[in-house]
């Protein structure tokens, strides 16, 4: 314990003289980038939570808690997953070489980013749940305790969140270990009826009827519970990042450098390199030469996504929950097709496709790859254009197996009608064409021009970085801005077989325009 408070004055002024190094902003550099964050919370971030609440208030028609609770619990194993890549447990490299390699309890030397990051956990599950509040406190259907008990439960899962993701920066065993135990839970709680864990006891607390008010007190207590665990894990949380190897920990602070390096200057695709982990599976796997060019290299990006399969998978699971909230944009609610709303269409066939997009692109690492090499000498007897177009066979075959196993079981089931299914089908087809012609765009973007790199001298300092934001989200804005285009094409479509001509033939023209805009890139 003397040790301990010998320590704190030299640790005390350690980080002081680090924070001196440290380049800071000045008055006005701080005002304007307080200036933007205000902002975009005013002009991108409430209209969209408006509509996402008044939306879940108009449709919510109750919830069934074991398919919320393993949905969070599948999410908190993807968050240990990405525990890899980083997580609360991080330093920069000036104090790892310089503090990390002293005598000072690394326990102590995680404390506060350690605790910053479990607070900024729960801070977005409480969030989270609070939008599920007030959504739920416009149709009347909520008190002010069973409010209280959610904000908390909320809270504590947000928290156990991020204690994931600092356990998954532990090692890969135990990452991948706990990981398959919260899968085995999420199975439980969805097939087995297991309901004493904490997701299950927030799924049911937030989902809880209001008109039960007796149970508000318990659902209190009960949160109050979760949330004492979760806090008292956080105490620990300091000696479980202590775990961690001073290698480990220094690989993922250079890789942080990088990436935050690549993004700043505007290559968007060196940052997105940095963050694949190298490939351990299927190294000796080799590739069988065929004799048709298509099949060789279909058989090259399926080999390509075996060796990745985490990336793969979180692809599959990114369309799978695309095609959900497509389905939810054309007015698909519980298996029936409702009115078409406007603004849920664009709403969410905007963020349909922007996820599509992402999702597709561990599967179109080929594309990329062919992209890269236009220009140079060919290595293979084909234009850039049919090598390009080959390498979207694989991601457009395994997205269009989906949307077909899809549609073969709403039909099978009854649950929609052969009429509906067919044009549920189509559109969901010309929204993963979509997405493939974005990905090729991408691909074919290049590096970002120089000029846009100068400085741009302002009474707020330099706003270069404005510039350089702006080339780097144009392929999502767009992505918003056609996917809501299409929602709103289809949704009204499925209402008339006349619109859905109509909506066909835009998105051919959609889709077409894209390509056309990738050859300009292509030949430019």
């Amino acid at each position: 314990m003397a040790s301990a408070r010998a320590d704190r004055p030299q640790l005390r002024e350690v980080r002081r003289v680090l924070r001196g190094r440290q380049s800071r902003a000045n008055a006005g550099e701080v005002s304007y980038r307080l200036y933007m964050a205000v902002m975009v919370v005013i002009v991108v971030v409430a209209p969209v939570a408006r509509i996402g609440v008044l939306g879940f208030a108009e449709t919510y028609a109750g919830g069934d808690p074991a398919v919320v609770a393993a949905c969070t619990a599948a999410v908190t194993a993807l968050l240990v997953l990405a525990g890899a890549q980083g997580g609360p447990a991080y330093a920069p490299l000036a104090p790892l070489d310089l503090l990390f390699t002293t005598a000072i309890p690394r326990a102590r030397l995680f404390a506060r980013p350690v605790t910053r990051g479990l607070i900024v956990g729960a801070v977005v599950g409480m969030l989270i749940s609070g939008l599920i509040v007030v959504a739920r406190a416009i149709r009347d259907d909520m008190t002010g305790e069973l409010a209280v008990a959610s904000l908390l439960m909320g809270a504590a899962i947000g928290t156990l969140a991020a204690l994931g993701m600092l356990v998954g920066q532990l090692g890969r065993g135990i990452r991948w270990l706990l990981a398959a135990a919260l899968l085995l839970l999420a199975a439980a709680q969805l097939l087995g009826g297991f309901r004493l864990d904490p997701w299950s006891l927030a799924a049911s607390t937030v989902l809880s009827e209001a008109s039960a008010s007796a149970g508000g007190a318990g659902s209190l207590f009960a949160s109050g519970a979760v949330l004492l665990c979760a806090l008292l894990l956080m105490g620990i949380a300091p000696r479980i990042a202590a775990l961690m190897r001073w290698e480990a920990l220094r690989e993922q602070a250079a890789r942080w450098d990088v990436i935050l390096v690549s993004a700043g200057t505007g290559d968007p695709k060196a940052a997105l390199d940095r963050l694949g982990a190298p490939v351990r599976v299927g190294r000796r796997w080799h590739l069988r030469v065929s004799r048709g060019l298509t099949l060789a290299i279909l058989r090259r990006d399926l080999l390509g996504m075996l060796r990745t399969p985490a990336r793969s998978l979180l692809g599959l699971v990114g369309v799978v929950l695309a095609l959900g909230l497509w389905l939810s944009a054309l007015g698909i609610n519980r298996g029936f097709l409702a009115e078409a709303d406007p603004v849920r269409a664009g709403l969410l066939g905007g963020l349909a496709l922007l996820i599509t997009s992402v999702a597709l692109q561990p599967w179109c690492r080929g594309l990329a790859a062919a992209a890269e090499g236009v220009g140079s000498s060919p290595l293979l007897p084909v234009s850039p254009q049919g090598l390009l177009a080959r390498h979207l066979v694989a991601p457009f075959a395994l997205a269009g197996l989906i949307v077909v196993l899809g549609a073969v079981v709403c039909a099978s089931s009854g649950i929609l009608t052969g009429a509906v299914t067919l044009g549920v089908a189509c559109s969901s087809v010309v929204l993963v064409c979509c997405a493939l012609a974005l990905r090729t765009l991408a691909a074919l973007k290049g590096s970002i021009p120089l000029r846009l790199l100068a400085p741009i001298p302002t009474p707020m300092g330099d706003a270069s970085g404005i510039n350089v934001a702006l080339w780097m989200i144009d392929g999502p804005v767009l992505a918003v801005l056609i996917g809501a285009l299409l929602g709103l094409l289809w949704a009204a479509g499925l209402a008339s077989s006349i619109m859905m001509i109509w909506a066909a033939a835009i998105s051919v023209v959609v889709i077409a325009a894209i390509l056309l805009w990738a050859r300009g890139r292509l030949s430019g």
